[in-house]
């Protein structure tokens, strides 16, 4: 089944009661499925959640997502100043070398996009 957009807690709520009443009627996991209108997949997923946490186990949170720009220069900063320690202490090789200068590329093109 397609989602369309995240189902509110009280959603969630009336399919695992749903579910419930479903499966202590004999329904298989598919027959649910097809007569609430969400996958098998996650009533189950809604029933361990509600089963294990209660109410809480059902409410939706917001996904972390991507990490913002800044967060990868951040990162991106962090290997390079590793290259770069390797390449002072001596630990330098050519793919090294290659690694740092793209680095550095890349942390210029990323500074240039947030800082226009």
């Amino acid at each position: 089944m397609k989602r369309t957009r995240q189902r509110t807690t009280d959603e969630r709520l009336n399919a695992v009661l749903a579910y419930v009443g479903a499966k202590s009627k004999g329904l298989s996991n598919r027959e649910a499925e097809r007569l609430i209108g969400v996958s098998h997949v996650t009533l189950w997923r809604w029933n361990r959640a509600y089963t294990n946490k209660g109410l809480d186990g059902l409410v939706a949170r917001k996904s972390p997502g991507r990490p913002s720009a800044t967060c990868r220069i951040l990162k991106g900063r962090s290997v390079f100043d590793s290259l770069n320690a390797a390449v002072t202490e001596g630990r330098s090789t050519p793919e090294v070398d290659r690694l740092i200068r793209q680095g550095i590329e890349l942390l210029s093109q990323a500074e240039q996009m947030t800082n226009p």
